[in-house]
């Protein structure tokens, strides 16, 4: 009782400690948050053994120079990002990122970027996960101590029972079971005892240990008696075995069925992304001395170059006659070669694939203001192009933001203390007048794009009388003109997130003159600043939920920094000198880089994480407002970078597929509203499964292309061409599923 008092007591103690220090306090909940969120994660020995030192990493400062939630997400598009902070990564490690569920949701989580964000934190998450293999359970618990550690309580079949072949031969199927803690969760690392207790058969594990799916596993090869077979499974401190039964059935031929040829049937030759899973599987058939299906035959695949990993290292073959493995890619671009071999057959059968590096996204085009004058560069890199020009007694105030989804850009001129907001094509054609401001409403500065939660369109700009003012757009939103936000302190810059439907201004300090970012909703309410006490700011833009901007500091040098949107997270991204201040901000968030014009003219950028590279050279004439398109060619099917200040918004889509009907190939076009990990279904009419297109983890985009579409060649899984007719498919992308009909004429 006395050691229950004193434990309560210091943990009393502790908790008011930590009260009185809440920065310690914040990185200790978070990464115990992280790791409660993640248990059968970190119950594993892989991720105990490869995490602990990819989490190192990032605790060095140099690593976490312009690190974010936008950084963090690069490794979820691309795990071969990681090599930029540690070029010797365990490729293990960027395989599992590749296609892990439960790793990638580690990735995907907000609380984890902040644990990545803070070396501290990174320290703490550390501490709380366990070394490998420490399976140990402490049952000294008092009232005080958390829930008991999870324990082996419950044993189960999960398949494999009643199978029957001929004495001798190995079963077609496993004998698998499940092993689950107090709590119903699947128990992983437990070892089972699997024990042949009736006839003379054997068993090709006889103590595998549990999988992070709480399941284990052997093969029984029948005894040489026909008769019944008899395996029981068991585990210790579990009361109850488990038992399955086999039957070994005499064959009536003459001569035993032995495996004599090994055909290929599909899947060689094929290309893929590094680190990727190919969508086809390597599929072969094994044959009799009378040229019959072999069912029940083992069949080997080993990687023999370019490191990828197998779905399956021993294959059992089919009632066809026909076993399958699908190779997920190595990290290198190289031929990939997968050797399948049967006991008994003296020559194996060699597969290829080949690895590639995956596409780079094409730059953005840009856009931007100079002297006057509006100017743009195609993302192809053509030549720069001239698109408009200030006309008489009118000024070209520097907002400028590209709609992607209206295929529009916006710009604001004054005149006097009145002003107008003009857009145009993206290739500046049929260019015309959107609202004219009288004088009562100012010169219209800054200028975004955004919808809102009831998916209304709106052009936001900011005033010169000291408004952010609104009007609607593509027939969702009020044509008149409307006061969003009244009595700001001059207010100029602005952005929109299209994510949250958040817009975001710059306004001077009225007590210090010193600039801030504020937000609000996409109505104007909730008001709420994101970051104080700034320099003079020179744009500002909005990209995965971090805000970007420009500023000139009090010793007059020049920097770009960044911060989360709820305000934290404050990351400075660039220095410049004094003769280069920067000016206008856009972010291409497809291609990782920050854009922005400057005092002496031109553009530069850099990676947000790296060195900056002059875009446009100056001609010493300043440049100001700028902004972000894509490609109107199409070059390439790579998704273009969108304008930060208004990105292209679109709901997750299963399109018709084209052409239809087709023979023998079609493609299958879709979108998607946010990242997922997506696969294709096809169905016959009668409901079957035919093919699974696992197209992997994709980005939020449109994938309309036939170089981005999802492609199938009008075969079965088994590389076999599918009669005409009527089928199904099916998208699945995270929570989101649809399905439509095609038909294949012949």
């Amino acid at each position: 009782m006395k050691k229950r008092i004193y434990v309560c007591c210091f943990l009393f103690t502790v908790s008011i400690f930590h009260l009185l220090i809440p920065d310690v306090v914040v990185g200790q909940v978070t990464a115990k948050r992280v790791s409660e969120n993640h248990v059968s994660l970190f119950e594993r020995n892989d991720i105990r053994t490869l995490l602990p030192e990819v989490l190192m990493v990032f605790t060095n400062p140099q690593n976490q120079i312009g690190f974010n939630s936008a950084v963090i997400g690069h490794f979820l598009t691309n795990p071969l990002f990681l090599q930029q902070y540690d070029p010797d990564v365990n490729p293990q490690f960027l395989s599992l990122l590749t296609i892990d569920t439960e790793l990638r949701a580690l990735f995907g989580d907000a609380d984890f970027h902040e644990v990545l964000q803070n070396p501290t934190e990174i320290n703490e998450l550390v501490k709380l996960i366990p070394p490998p293999g420490n399976d140990d359970n402490d049952d000294d618990n008092t009232n005080c101590d958390p829930p008991a550690s999870p324990k082996a309580t419950t044993l189960s079949i999960v398949s494999g029972y009643g199978q029957e072949g001929p004495p001798g031969t190995r079963l077609p199927s496993p004998f698998v079971v499940v092993v689950r803690n107090q709590y119903g969760d699947a128990f992983s690392g437990a070892n089972v005892a699997f024990r042949v207790t009736r006839g003379d058969g054997g068993l090709s594990q006889t103590m595998p240990r549990t999988n992070s799916l709480g399941q284990a596993s052997t093969y029984l090869t029948l005894g040489s008696i026909a008769g019944a077979n008899w395996v029981e499974a068991s585990v210790t401190n579990i009361e109850e075995s488990q038992f399955f039964t086999a039957l070994a059935t005499v064959s009536t031929k003459h001569s035993e069925p032995k495996p004599t040829r090994l055909l290929r049937v599909s899947g060689n030759d094929q290309v893929g992304d590094i680190n990727t899973r190919l969508n086809a599987p390597f599929i072969v058939r094994v044959r009799d001395q009378d040229n019959n299906p072999l069912a029940g035959i083992g069949v080997t695949f080993r990687v023999t170059m370019g490191g990828g990993q197998l779905s399956d290292a021993t294959a059992i073959t089919d009632s066809s006659g026909r076993a399958a493995a699908t190779l997920t890619l190595g990290s290198l671009a190289r031929v990939n070669r997968v050797l399948a071999s049967v006991v008994g057959i003296s020559q194996g059968l060699s597969f290829s694939a080949t690895a590639v590096l995956p596409a780079v996204p094409l730059p953005p085009s840009v856009y931007w203001i100079e002297d006057g004058k509006l100017y743009h560069r195609p993302t192809d890199g053509e030549e720069i192009e001239m698109l408009r020009e200030s006309p008489s007694g009118w000024t070209l105030t520097g907002g400028l933001t590209v709609d992607m989804v209206g295929e529009k850009v916006y710009w604001t001129e004054g005149k006097g203390n009145r002003g107008r907001i003009w857009h145009a094509n993206l290739d500046g054609t049929d260019g015309e007048g959107l609202i004219r401001l009288e004088v009562g409403d100012g010169v219209p500065y800054g200028v975004a794009v955004g919808t809102d939660s009831r998916e209304k369109r709106w052009v936001y700009w900011t005033t010169s009388v000291g408004k952010i003012q609104r009007i609607g757009i593509g027939g969702s939103g009020s044509k008149s003109k409307q006061d969003v936000v009244e009595s700001l302190h001059f207010p100029k810059h602005i952005a929109f997130d299209e994510k949250q439907h958040k817009l975001y201004w710059t306004e001077k300090d009225r007590l210090t003159g010193a600039d801030i970012i504020r937000r609000a909703n996409a109505n104007g309410k909730s008001k709420v600043p994101v970051v104080e006490g700034l320099g003079d700011l020179g744009g500002i833009a909005v990209a995965d939920g971090v805000v970007y901007w420009t500023e000139r500091t009090s010793n007059g040098q020049g920097r770009v920094r960044s911060i989360n949107g709820t305000g934290s997270g404050l990351k400075l991204l660039a220095v410049l000198e004094s003769e280069s201040i920067p000016e206008g901000i856009a972010v291409d968030s497809v291609g990782g880089r920050a854009y922005w014009t400057t005092s002496r003219g031109g553009i530069d950028s850099a990676p947000l994480i790296g060195v900056i590279q002059t875009e446009v050279e100056g001609a010493g004439i300043r440049t100001t407002g700028i902004a972000l398109g894509r490609s109107s060619s199409g070059a390439s099917g790579v998704a273009g970078a969108p304008s930060i200040n208004s990105m292209e918004s679109v709901e997750s889509a299963l399109l018709a597929n084209y052409p239809n009907p087709f023979n023998p190939e079609t493609w299958i076009p879709y979108q998607l509203s946010e990242s997922a990990n997506v696969t294709v279904s096809i169905y016959s009419v009668n409901g079957s499964l035919i093919r699974t297109l696992v197209l992997g983890h994709q980005a939020a985009g449109t994938y309309r292309s036939r170089s981005r579409a999802a492609y199938w060649d009008g075969r079965n899984d088994f590389g076999e061409r599918v009669a005409s007719g009527l089928y199904f498919y099916t998208l699945t992308a995270g929570d989101f599923t649809a399905t439509r009909k095609m038909l294949i004429r012949k």
